[in-house]
Order: structure tokens, then sequence, then C-alpha cells
């Protein structure tokens, strides 16, 4: 796991030129790798790299991995068999070796089709010296990021690609904020598609690769795309077996990790199945409560079944008077805007992980491929139809006649008529808001801190086979992730399978009406930013009034996250760096 940061020139510029420009990207992005920083370049290719040491010693986790074809490679994420890998190919895995090597001698002898039989997350670029090409490559869900922009100017002209935007600032900069994305974060939340909150920056797809030859000719397209689903039943013991592997092999064996636990179904899977692995030191429990209670605060439930399943726990509480320093710090570990409440406690949760170890499992990504939200049900025909369920603000209170086509840009949605209704929602879940919204969020929270996130719901066997299933298969007799009820109930205890599902959520409205409430006025003042977008006054009166409480609140939160998130960051980047 680490940050990784690469350039291509269309000319020549001279090895020291380069590998300055490589040192300046990836102290940009130190904190995704404390343990270690590495550059190479042949004075037009550059990679590098900051570590944050998990996998292999010290001189076999150095990049960029070279290969005795003459590829070299940067690499972030996970190979989880590396292994099995390497014996697939005829090789054998030395205990300190790199998992990349496996991934490497993977790609070189099977290509991007080999990706497909891999349970990875990673974020990718590969120089080739045979041809001089370079090749960038995705996970198949984006649990990685990988940026992208042109340079320009004094530096020289070509490609930069990294893990955060801030790294591309440092070469390519200044990036001004691009004003369609403004209006997608107060109606998603969240920026969407492939593009990010600036107008030079996008990302390479999910599932995506892109490769530059020595002639700067670009190549790009897709190793990977959902099959569409089947007719067959779902099977319990098939979802227990492949998911219950996919936490096994996602718990590392040479130190104890973490599990986030929130009290719901998802975490718990985790929890419980890590609770009964053998292979791997037991985990401890991290779990968060909030200093004013409130229907929210599940920190009781999860206390009670880490303490029945036997697992050591450690509890936080987000206390209210932290609340404006922590929206700064996440505006600025999350780069592009993300105005999920959760973020708050999820970097509290992070910052104590990495004071114990450098790996944590979460539950995140069951919902989409499980059928879990409750806006899944009596799904409508129409996915403009569905997408209104997900909205903050709707266009109009912003002045538009629609959303941004923007939102949707670059991503694979399944036509009309080509599957059922509720297959085509989950589909368009797991393309862009499961990536933007969630991973994204999940990524930066924790590598901010050092650590690493590892989702097994995400496992490519286990998506595969939710992929390969209908949603009313997944969700019988219209029960939230029946299936996967179903498949835990040996596992976890009656009243946690039985309780009404809530999601993880944050006590915004309680903070608003209260200690938060002066600060949110000062920074929605008239200078802020946002009031070009929307007004903040109406909606700080309908805080005082029961029926407008809820989603006053959840408007105002947008707004002063984002008005945050554009001084403490977007500022930042439209400077020259």
């Amino acid at each position: 796991m680490c940050g990784i940061a690469a350039v291509v020139f269309e000319e020549a510029r001279g090895r020291d030129h380069v590998e300055a420009i490589l040192s300046r990207m990836c102290n940009a992005q130190k904190s995704r790798g404390p343990d270690g920083t590495y550059v190479w370049s042949d004075g037009r290719v550059g990679l590098g790299m900051v570590r944050l040491a998990i996998v292999g010693s010290e001189s076999r986790g150095k990049q960029p991995i070279e290969s005795a074809a003459g590829g070299r490679m940067i690499f972030n994420g996970e190979l989880y068999e590396p292994e099995k890998v390497m014996t697939s190919l005829g090789g054998s895995f030395p205990e300190n070796e790199c998992d990349g090597a496996a991934l490497l001698r993977l790609l070189e002898q099977r290509g991007l089709e080999g990706l497909r039989d891999v349970s990875a997350m990673f974020a990718l670029a590969l120089h080739q010296s045979c041809d001089d090409s370079v090749l960038l490559v995705r996970d198949a869900r984006g649990q990685k990021p990988l940026y992208r922009t042109r340079i320009k100017g004094e530096v020289g002209r070509g490609w930069a690609f990294a893990s955060t935007i801030a790294a591309l600032h440092a070469v390519a900069g200044p990036f001004s904020v691009r004003p369609e994305a403004m209006h997608e974060c107060l109606i998603f939340k969240s920026v969407g598609g492939t593009a990010s909150a600036f107008a030079e920056i996008d990302q390479i797809p999910p599932g995506g690769w892109m490769r530059i030859a020595r002639d700067g000719a670009v190549r790009e397209g897709r190793w990977f795309t959902p099959h569409p689903p089947g007719h067959q039943p779902g099977e319990s013991d098939r979802v227990r077996e492949l998911l219950s592997e996919a936490i096994r092999m996602r718990l590392p064996k040479q130190f104890r990790s973490s599990i986030f636990l929130s009290g719901g179904l998802d975490s718990s899977i985790v929890a419980a199945v890590a609770a009964r692995a053998n292979e791997a030191p037991t985990p401890h429990v991290l779990t968060i409560g909030y200093d004013v209670g409130g229907w929210q605060d599940e920190h009781s439930l999860a206390v009670q079944l880490a303490e029945e399943l036997g697992l050591q726990h450690q509890s936080l509480t987000v206390k209210s008077d932290d609340i404006p320093n922590l929206l700064r710090d996440t505006s600025i570990a999350l780069e592009d805007p993300n105005h999920d409440p959760v973020v708050v406690p999820t970097l509290l949760l992070a910052q104590a992980a990495s004071r114990e170890t450098k790996v944590v499992l979460t539950g995140d990504g069951s919902d989409e491929f499980w059928g879990g939200y409750a806006r899944f049900d009596d799904p409508p025909h129409s996915l403009e139809a569905y997408l209104k369920r997900t909205m903050v603000f709707h266009p109009e209170e912003l002045g538009l006649s629609s959303y941004p086509s923007s939102y949707l840009s670059g991503i694979e949605i399944p036509s009309e008529g080509s599957m059922d209704s509720l297959d085509r929602i989950m589909r368009l879940e797991t393309a862009n808001r499961l990536r933007n919204y969630h991973l994204s969020r999940i990524d930066k929270l924790t590598m901010a801190s050092g650590l690493e996130a590892r989702a097994p719901f995400l496992d490519l066997k286990v998506t595969g086979y939710a992929d390969s299933l209908p949603a009313t298969e997944k969700r019988p007799e219209n029960r939230a992730k029946g299936l996967l009820v179903d498949a835990f109930r040996p596992l976890l205890p009656v009243w946690l399978l039985e309780r009404k599902k809530q999601p993880f959520t944050v006590p915004i409205e309680t903070w608003l009406q209260g200690s938060l409430h002066d600060f949110a006025r000062d920074i929605l003042g008239v200078t802020a930013f946002v009031i070009d977008l929307a007004d903040p006054a109406p909606l700080f009166a309908g805080l005082s009034v029961p029926e407008t409480a809820t989603p006053s609140a959840q408007r105002l939160w947008s707004l002063l996250h984002l008005e945050i998130w554009h001084r403490e960051f977007a500022l930042q980047m439209e400077k020259m760096p």
C-alpha cells in the first residue's frame, strides 16, 4: 500500500529534472507512505512511490519493481494471494517478497486478462522498456484512486498520474474548480462519473487502462466489465463460503489488524468471521459513539457484539467541540468534496487504528451488491426517478433545470429494458456512487493516517457472484440483503439479524441546532463561496421547525463542508505550486 506518482513527457527532459518533479509529487502525498520514498527516471518517463510497508522486506518493497523482461512497475494496493498467483505462473514467492512482484509477473505473462482471476485492489503504472510504452491500470471496482492530468509549461509537455490531486498539483498546477462539480456535490454529496472537482483532472475509470506509446499516442479501454445477471437461485451456503474466504485472506498473518465495527450487519459479518479465523492474529475492534447521544449512536450494539464474539474492543467518542477541526481535516484529506457526515467518525477511527496497526477491515460495498438500501424498495423504472431518491438539494433549488450530465460521464449504464429495474439501479450504484462516494472516502481518510483499508465485500469472486444473481434473489421476499442475512445466521446473534436496518450516520441535526450552530453561521456568512450556489438563511430558519429540521440540517451540512473544502483545499490548488 502506498501512494504512486508517474510522469510521461513527450520529449526527454533529463533524469535529474524528472526525478526532482517526482520527489515533489511524492512529498505532496507523504501521508500515504510514511515508510519510504523512491523515484526512478530515464529522463522521459518517471515513476515514484511513497511506501506503507505491509508485505515484503525493506529491500524487496522498494519500487519501481523490476522484472527480467525489462518491466518497471509502481503499484498502490494489495494482492491478497501472491503465493497462489506465483505458483500458477510456474514460480515461487519468497518469504520477504513484495506482493507487487507477483502482480508484475502476472501482467507480463497473461496481460490484462490475468487480472480477472485475482483478489486484489490496485492502481499501477508499468513502463515496458521493450517498446518504451507506459501502461496505467486501475482495479475493477475503483478501490484505489488514479488521477491524471496533462503537463505543460516550463516543466515540459506530457502526462502526470498520481494517487492524489495534491501530487498532481505539485507538478501541473494551478487547477481550477469545475463548476458542475459543485452542483454534483450539493445534489448527490460527491462528484460523479470519472471526473474530479477540478477541470484539469480526471480519473482512470475503475476496471480501466490507458497506454501511452513512445510517440505519445494514447489508447484506452476496459479490462473489466461485469456480466449481466442470470436467472439462477441464490445459495446462502455459497455466499457464506465466498465471503468468509475473502475476509480470511484479508487478515494479515504477520500482525494484528483492526475492524471498524458499527453495529450493523456488514461490519458484524466481517468481525464474526475474523473472530473464528485461526490463520492470523485475532483483530481488535474499534467502535465509535457521540457525546450528544441520539438514535444515530449504535456504539452500545457494536460493543455488545464484540463482547459476544470475544473480541478486544476500543470505544471512541466524537466530541461536539472537535467538529470544526475535524471538518477542516476531512476536507483536506478527501481532496474531492464528500458530504457524507460519516467522514467525521471515519477519520477519528482511522487515526486511532493507525496507532495500533497498518491494516483495517471494513464492511464497505455490501449494500450496493446485496440490495441493502431502503431506496431500493419499490424501484422506479426510470433511472432519473431513482436518482431523485439520492438527492440532498434538488436541481431547481440551485437554479438548474436538471442535475449536471457530468455526474454520469464515463459510466457504463445498462440500457433500458436490458434487465429488470432494480438490477439496473444496482448496476448504476456499483458503477458510480460506490466509487466516488464510498470507496474514495474510505481510501482517502484511512491513507491520510497511514492505514490500509481492506473491503472483503469487494472481492472479485464475491462481487462476481452477486452480479450473477438477479436482485430478487439477493432480496428474497423484498428483504433488504435477505440472502446475506440468511447466509450468516449460523454466525451472528438473533438480536442483530432481526433488528431493523439503520444506516451508519451521524447526529448532524443535533450539532447544527446546538454546538455547531454559531460556527456554521460564521462560516456561511455573506462572503462565503457557496452563497452563489444556495442561500443558507432559510435553512437555518428551518432548523427550528420540526417538519423541516432534518432536510434543512442535511442541506446545511453539505454547504458547510463544501465551504470549508473550498477554503482549506481548493484555494490551495488554484495557486501556483
